[in-house]
């Protein structure tokens, strides 16, 4: 699934997310890294920026509202996302998933 797209001069850079923790970075529709986490990871890739070569990384974690990303052009930050909190979530949704499946198995079987 497609999570974000951006657009970095002349380069389209998107990020694809799977339920399985597969994560994607395409730019300009070419697959420039590919990784598996769960809880997030880093992506180091390059893009063409006027003329020159640029240093990207593309950073995802959990944050309070769900998948957090930050995205860096030579170390300094173009986009960065609130992490605070991001334990709360996963932690919420699995015991929540515990205490339904507890309540179903006990009144229908």
């Amino acid at each position: 699934m497609k999570v974000t797209t951006i657009q970095s001069g002349d380069s389209k850079i998107e990020f694809f997310n799977s339920i399985f923790g597969k994560e994607t970075v395409k730019v300009n529709e070419e697959i420039v890294s590919e990784k598996r986490s769960l809880s997030g990871t880093e992506h180091f890739f390059k893009i063409k920026d006027s003329d020159s070569e640029v240093n990207c990384r593309l950073v995802t974690g959990m944050g309070r509202y769900g998948l957090a990303i930050d995205f860096y052009k030579d170390n300094k930050p173009v986009i960065q996302s609130y992490k605070s909190g991001g334990f709360i979530i996963p932690f919420l949704t699995a015991f929540l998933g515990v205490l339904i499946y507890n309540l179903m198995t006990d009144y229908l079987f």
